[in-house]
Order: C-alpha cells, then structure tokens, then sequence
C-alpha cells in the first residue's frame, strides 16, 4: 500500500506545476491576429490585432539584439565617461521575451518609401521595430518583400484609422 503512495506523489508534483503554468498562461484566443507578415527567412513576424501592432522574433534574434544592446551600451560608456569616469546613462536595453508590441496610439505614423518601412513613435520608446536586426546584418524590417511591406502598410493604416 505504501509503494503506491510514493508512484503517486511524482504525478500529483508534476499536475500541480502544469496546472500552474496553465493558469499563468494567457489564452490565444483572447488575442485576434487580423494580419500577419513573415520575413524571407521565416525569423520575423510583423502583425496587426485589433488594437496593437507587434513583432515577433526567433530566439536566436532575441539574443542577437541584447549582443548589439550591450555593445552598444559598453560603447557608449567609454564614449561618454569623463576624465574622472563619472557618467551619466541610460539602463541598458533588454528584450525578455520574443515579442515587441505597441498599441495604436504609441504610433503617431507609419511611413512606407521608396521599399522600406518604418514608424514615427508618439513617444520616446526604449528598443523599436527598427532596433532588431537579423543575422544578415540588416534591420529586420529589411528582410520582408517589399510586396508584403506594402500590403501592411495599407492594412495597418485601415485597421489603425478604424479603431
């Protein structure tokens, strides 16, 4: 009788640590996507939702864009540290997950020229779209076709103006 008691423990550990993180979990379905573009090397998704519009990344360019953040921040340190080494700086920009989304209002304008897109932000916003770059060394935002820019372009100024 006792053995059976201890094969049981292990299963009720592992319901009660999946029951967590499912609760934790936010539903997909309460997130409707009403357009979805992907980059020519499938690493990079430009979407639009009723409300927001997002960009969602590979692990791999995750990690690419805290190398280049951090770069950039020890550059910047030596740049502007003073003859006593005193400075003044921003904290450091991170992505925690795989995923940069704004609400409409955080975007005052979208601009599509000449093949390439990009977003004027009503707000000083710490990491951008324009900030992830893939492994080609290009801005992400480079990667799309241009057909695929164009058609978000058009949709996102529809859904935007819309809401």
């Amino acid at each position: 009788m006792q053995k059976n008691k201890f094969n049981l423990l292990p299963i009720l550990i592992v319901l009660f640590f999946s029951a967590s993180a499912f609760a934790s979990t936010p539903p997909e379905s309460d997130i409707k996507i009403l357009f979805e573009i992907s980059d020519k090397y499938n690493e990079v998704q430009l979407g639009v939702t009723e409300s927001t519009v997002y960009m969602i990344f590979s692990d791999e360019i995750r990690e690419l864009a805290n190398k280049l953040f951090l770069d950039q921040h020890k550059k910047d340190v030596e740049t502007f540290a003073d003859s006593e080494g005193n400075f003044i700086m921003d904290e450091m920009s991170y992505l925690e997950s795989n995923k940069i989304e704004y609400d409409f209002e955080d975007i005052k304008k979208l601009n599509f020229e000449n093949g390439v897109l990009s977003f004027d932000y009503a707000t000083h916003k710490k990491i951008k779209f324009e900030d992830i770059f893939s492994f080609n060394g290009t801005k992400a935002l480079n990667n799309f076709f241009v057909e695929d820019l164009e058609l978000f372009a058009i949709k996102f100024q529809k859904l935007a103006l819309s809401s």
